[in-house]
């Protein structure tokens, strides 16, 4: 009786897994005796690489935005007394260098009249 009654468990347990997995979502396959039986889905992890191309964007224009506003001696001035701060504000100063993609938005900027 306790035999019977750990197969019934452990069978029920592997419906439920299945169950929720299907639930995940699934595909159809055609078995050899040709009937069709659902698998579960394998969903991985995706990295989301449209979210970062967006924070980046937005970095890099918001970084021209700076030069282009407070010109590039303050720009350059405020950065250095922003790397002479602790950890934290010096890494915000490396971050916010200018480098050439940003300065040629700048220049793009400066002649529309930001």
């Amino acid at each position: 009786m306790l035999i019977v009654d750990q197969r019934f468990h452990k069978r029920l347990r592997r419906i439920m897994r299945r169950h929720r997995l299907l639930a995940m979502g699934y595909t159809m396959k055609l078995n050899s005796d040709n009937l069709l039986v659902a698998h579960p889905r394998h969903l991985s992890p995706k990295f989301p690489w449209r979210a970062m191309a967006s924070v980046l964007i937005v970095g890099l224009v918001f970084k021209a935005f700076l030069i282009a506003a407070l010109g590039d001696a303050t720009y350059l001035s405020r950065l250095g007394g922003l790397s002479q701060g602790h950890a934290l504000e010096r890494a915000g100063a490396w971050v916010m260098q200018p480098e050439p993609v940003s300065q040629m938005v700048a220049n793009v900027m400066r002649m529309m009249g930001v």
